[in-house]
């Protein structure tokens, strides 16, 4: 044979086996589609029928088919503070049929989304939103590249990202096997992706949470959004869809977190925690336009936001919490209802909470106020004891007691004087000479930070004033100081 016809036949064996090979491809991308079509893991297209479905945890992928397949006439959205809702639960005390639409970690963007798919079905008369600060910042760019939008359009050709997708296969395995080694089947609707039964709670751990977040939280401060670009993300995914369903309910909640959460934003994050505030009254101002929309505000009630015992971290609370929160919206309680006459008094009093609140050397949780000749004072840093001392910087307690003090740098020494009083207290010691006479004091001064710490009580009455500690509620408790004129 020559060596051009062996050319001509190697080019059509060549042709024959890529057209052989693109008919395999396509036969097997048809086959695919049409496996995942029929099985629909997700439901995207219909609800099981022929088998028990697996629902998946992979709540971005798992809600559109729930949003667009189930019954329901209410939806709950937000972050993972709302999983912990019961669906059944829900039913029972607000009426209706209700379906969780939750997804941990979300921004305000996607519970837009997610809602307006199911909005988009005719079936929602209801919206319960747990609105957190957090979904108002800006969305982490690798959470946004890989968010299944062809999930949440109206557009049929994106369905083969769903149809011929790994990721759905990887998706549905994973549900799957997950279940299958717990032993658990995740067909249980009404207890989808809550975590309440698995997550350990108490004060101890709360408490190691906050301190080390004081540390791994410290940079999140410098790149903190502004306030007009949370702004614009409130008003272009929650106010757009109020705008847009008059004819729908919106119940909105601002979920209760730790005070400590709060307090920490306060002292490493004062920007988050400024802007905090100001949405709180901005976005009540815009609600209020809406004659659909309720306000509700836990974030105050320290009978929830003290009870460390009831949190597994400084954000995320137990399903009682969650319970709790339902039956006062049923109930429409006044405590909780943010409105015209009351929109400060939630501020103000989450204000007083955050810059009064300590943990004392028993680890029990409360506010504390000082007050001096009927006077209310602040210190920049208050170190309680369960005896009811504080201990305090020496600088700005002579200061507030109207007294004078010298320093002995070697010695570690303060002498303090006002009048003829005078008390002379060494970091360290429990020892101290007050008008010349040994004193035996229950705190050692300390060295904290860099600043001298020293006990007000004692030293307020060793300058010849009265001090004593009273409780004016459950968490609140003021020091008394009277000195002489």
């Amino acid at each position: 044979m020559s060596r051009t016809g062996g050319s001509k036949y190697s080019k059509k064996a060549y042709r024959r086996t890529l057209g052989q090979f693109a008919v395999i491809a396509v036969s097997l991308t048809i086959l695919i589609c049409a496996v995942t079509y029929i099985f629909d893991p997700l439901q995207f297209y219909r609800k099981a029928t022929f088998y028990t479905p697996v629902f998946s945890t992979e709540e971005r992928y798992q809600n559109p088919g729930l949003a667009k397949n189930y019954d329901y006439d209410t939806i709950i959205i937000g972050t993972s503070m709302t999983q912990n809702f019961v669906p059944s639960h829900v039913d029972r005390v607000l009426g209706g049929k209700t379906m969780k639409l939750s997804m941990e970690g979300s921004t305000a963007n996607e519970h837009y989304l997610i809602a307006k798919r199911a909005i988009a079905t005719g079936k929602v008369k209801r919206v319960l939103w747990g609105l957190d600060y957090f979904s108002l910042k800006a969305p982490n760019k690798q959470d946004q590249e890989s968010f299944p939008y062809y999930l949440y359009d109206d557009n049929p050709w994106n369905d083969i990202h769903y149809l011929f997708n790994i990721s759905t296969a990887e998706t549905a395995a994973t549900s799957v096997a997950k279940q299958l080694l717990s032993k658990e089947a995740a067909n249980d609707l009404d207890m989808l992706n809550n975590w309440d039964r698995y997550a350990k709670y108490g004060q101890d751990q709360v408490l190691e949470n906050w301190r080390n977040a004081r540390n791994t939280e410290f940079s999140f401060q410098t790149n903190e959004e502004p306030l007009d670009f949370i702004k614009n993300t409130f008003e272009t995914n929650i106010i757009s869809l109020i705008e847009q369903h008059p004819e729908i309910e919106f119940i909105v909640y601002y979920p209760p977190y730790t005070i400590l959460r709060h307090q920490l934003w306060s002292q490493i994050n004062e920007q988050r925690y400024e802007n905090q505030l100001e949405m709180k009254k901005y976005m009540f101002e815009r609600f209020h336009a809406f004659p659909n929309v309720k306000l509700y505000d836990f974030q105050a009630d320290s009978d929830i936001t003290y009870n460390l015992n009831a949190y597994k971290d400084l954000s995320h609370h137990s399903q009682a919490i969650n319970e709790t929160i339902i039956d006062s919206i049923a109930r429409d309680d006044e405590k909780y209802r943010v409105t015209p006459q009351n929109i400060d008094r939630f501020i103000s009093l989450l204000e007083h909470q955050v810059h009064t609140v300590v943990v004392d050397d028993q680890n029990e949780i409360y506010n504390l106020t000082v007050q001096i000749d009927g006077e209310t004072k602040s210190f920049s840093l208050i170190q309680a004891k369960a005896d009811g001392e504080a201990i305090v910087p020496l600088k700005e307690a002579v200061a507030l007691l109207g007294a004078s003090f010298e320093w002995d740098a070697a010695a570690k020494k303060a002498v303090i004087k006002r009048g003829e009083r005078r008390a002379e207290v060494i970091v360290g010691r429990s020892n101290a000479q007050v008008d010349g006479a040994d004193v035996v004091m229950a705190h050692s001064p300390a060295i904290v930070n860099g600043r001298t710490m020293i006990p007000l009580q004692f030293v307020a009455k060793a300058l010849g004033g009265t001090a004593e500690r009273v409780g004016t509620s459950a968490v609140d408790f003021q020091i008394e100081i009277a000195m002489p004129s």
